[in-house]
């Protein structure tokens, strides 16, 4: 509607008698800009998928599908892949995270007060839960809530996708979508994760 109307005006303006060229220029501006938003946002909605790789994809359809393509381009840009070798400690209990990740290969042993509690596998989130704490309600964006509950340890080399924990708690903090997408495949994980923890528990 915008390019429309400017496109319009800047026709109008140039067949009078004598054309306003400042108006026509500033209107001409403005519809470049608008023209080049709408076109990214057509690609962004419909083409975005087909040039992701087949990680991305492969994390898109296990995690966050719920999530337009274009939010989670903005995930992706602040994270990034990792290869962890074994024994690599993603969290250590009591002390702060500074990582959020996703489990995409591989398996990790979960450790309270030195005592192995669980064994987490391939699709888990890892350092989540403090990261969940942060962002409800007074707690948001400040880190004294961000202790580990646990320690993380990788059992073998493992890939991971993981992100700043302070990138991503301020991309949360300043865009709503995203939070509530996030929260819901938190959410998701965290169910999964008590369900194979009662499995494992009662053999």
């Amino acid at each position: 509607l915008a390019v429309g109307g400017l496109s319009f005006a800047v026709v109008f303006q140039y067949f009078r008698a004598a054309p306003l060229w400042l108006p026509i220029r500033w209107n001409a501006s403005f519809v470049v800009i608008n023209a080049v938003w709408v076109a990214k946002l057509y690609y962004d909605a419909n083409f975005a998928e087909l040039y992701a790789t087949e990680d991305e994809r492969a994390l898109y359809a296990r995690h966050f599908a719920h999530m337009s393509m274009t939010d989670f381009r903005k995930i992706l840009q602040l994270g990034r892949w990792r290869d962890m070798e074994r024994g690599y400690q993603m969290t250590v209990e009591g002390e702060q995270n500074k990582n959020v990740f996703v489990l995409v290969e591989g398996s990790a042993e979960v450790y309270v007060h030195g005592k192995a509690v669980n064994t987490i596998e391939a699709g888990s989130f890892v350092g989540e839960m403090s990261l969940m704490r942060s962002i409800v309600g007074s707690n948001f964006k400040r880190p004294k809530n961000q202790m580990a509950s646990a320690t993380v340890v990788c059992r073998e080399k493992s890939r991971v996708f993981c992100w700043e924990d302070a990138q991503l708690r301020k991309l949360l903090y300043e865009n709503a979508d995203i939070r509530a997408s996030m929260q819901a495949a938190f959410g998701v994980g965290l169910a999964e994760k008590l369900f194979n923890h009662r499995v494992m528990s009662s053999k």
